[in-house]
């Protein structure tokens, strides 16, 4: 067994057990009944609502994939680009590496639509450079939406902190690049040898001047929507349970746990996302029961749901990929 097959099947366990901490805390400060009766008030017209901005989520990858593209000159319909968007997201679940994993399947994926590997690489290195400073943004309105709770302050600074500190590093590997040799060590400790590849060559994308703060620009725009979007997925998943909350508090807990759980680099960011934003959405007035049932239906619509046939789209890319290689 390698190294990494360890570690990847460790950040599985780590997830799995705060998964389970949090659970048992949750009932051990609430009722178990108070948790079933709030899920089985569940308002479907509400659900209806969580499943329309759970897609524009999708139509945001699309539309800034699109967008990048055009300005290279390659143009692509949005319904080739949305299957990427799922892709990226059911191998980003599997493979905890805070983002990077499912970018090696939309790269493969944007090539086979028109555009060459080093500009697929670009776009989606430009894309989560994006993601950092759009996590960024949303981070700090949660810090201000907290600023009168210590705890949840004090907590939510460190992890900005923390979070603020990797999205410098990536976007100035993003806009300057750096020498191969900086990867090295992080290729020894990331799951698989399509990291290998992506990495090499990510660390050569800037000498072709692919990525630019325009593309960048541009692409945070898509990010922040996408956050703006799955914020509204929680705050519909709290109405449709009967236990709503302002639309501001659930981007504040959103914002704040999405931080936390990106930069714990655990598969889909489980078990810190949830005990995050249950902690965030508890501070803001919410009951743990009722907090940690919207969190549960808003997971199952975000990742859980769409992991299915997004696995199965990453399947069908890499069989593509490796039966062109052969031929």
């Amino acid at each position: 067994m390698t190294s990494r097959s360890v570690l990847f099947g460790l950040g599985w366990f780590v997830a799995l057990s705060l998964l389970g901490v949090l659970l048992a805390y949750t009932f051990s400060v609430s009722d178990l009944t108070d948790f079933l009766n709030i899920v089985k008030s569940a308002n479907p017209v509400w659900i209806i609502a969580m499943a329309c901005t759970e897609i524009a989520t999708y139509f945001c990858t699309a539309g800034m994939y699109g967008v990048m593209l055009k300005s290279l000159g390659v143009k692509v319909p949005l319904k080739k680009l949305l299957p990427l968007s799922m892709e990226k997201l059911a191998v980003d679940q599997f493979i905890p590496t805070a983002g990077v994993g499912g970018s090696t399947i939309v790269v493969h994926g944007l090539k086979r639509v028109g555009a060459t590997r080093q500009a697929g690489i670009a776009m989606v290195v430009t894309g989560l450079a994006a993601w950092y400073i759009a996590g960024d943004l949303a981070g700090l309105f949660g810090l201000i939406t907290v600023r009168n709770i210590p705890v949840a302050f004090s907590g939510g600074l460190t992890v900005f902190g923390l979070y603020f500190l990797v999205s410098v590093l990536i976007i100035y590997v993003t806009l300057h690049g750096v020498r191969t040799k900086a990867f090295e060590r992080i290729k020894r400790i990331l799951p698989g040898k399509a990291l290998d590849t992506f990495f090499a060559e990510m660390a050569q994308t800037h000498e072709l001047g692919l990525a630019t703060k325009s593309r960048l620009s541009k692409a945070t725009l898509f990010q922040l929507g996408i956050i703006l979007f799955d914020a509204g997925t929680l705050a519909f998943a709290c109405l449709a349970l009967g236990t709503p909350i302002p639309y501001v508090y659930a981007l504040a807990g959103y914002a704040l746990a999405n931080m936390a759980a990106t930069i714990s680099v655990l598969p889909g960011g489980i078990g810190v996302f949830e005990g995050g934003s249950v902690a965030v959405l508890s501070f803001l007035g919410m009951t743990p029961a009722g907090a940690l049932a919207a969190i549960v239906l808003y997971r199952g619509f975000s990742v859980w749901l769409p992991m299915i046939p997004g696995a199965l789209m990453a399947r069908r890319e890499i069989h593509h990929s490796y039966f062109k290689k052969q031929k």
